[in-house]
């Protein structure tokens, strides 16, 4: 799948994107075994929090990773999740884990006008 929308500082952007394809399989197996214990302990409950009642909502989540937090909205209720992240790997892992109620596509969440025709209630934000 193509890309959408145009990366800021291109070359700083290519660096860190190379750095992110190196790091993902490491933050997948972190992340599918439970092994990070402040995102776990000290940010989903107030992530959720923020996002308030997430049942029958629509949410868009922006820089998703492999999906971790998309699955705990959409577990929580969420009619519909679409989560974006620019690097593939972690894109592949979260499809492996999608129900249908979530979906994922790689881009580039500096600019969603590829998202022209959606709409959503909440956009947590999270990297």
């Amino acid at each position: 799948m193509a890309v959408p929308g145009k990366r800021m500082n291109s070359a700083r952007g290519s660096e860190i994107d190379q750095l992110w394809e190196q790091l993902a399989p490491i933050w997948i197996k972190e992340a599918r075994e439970g092994r990070n214990a402040w995102r776990k302990g000290l940010l989903d409950r107030p992530m959720l929090e923020a996002c308030g009642d997430v049942r029958g909502r629509r949410i868009l989540n922006s820089g998703c990773g492999e999906g971790r937090f998309c699955r705990i909205l959409r577990d929580a209720g969420a009619g519909y999740v679409l989560g974006v992240d620019l690097c593939a790997p972690l894109i592949d892992a979260a499809r492996e884990l999608a129900t249908g109620s979530d979906l994922y596509l790689r881009g580039d969440v500096q600019d969603l006008s590829f998202l022209d025709d959606h709409s959503f209630s909440i956009w947590p934000y999270r990297t």
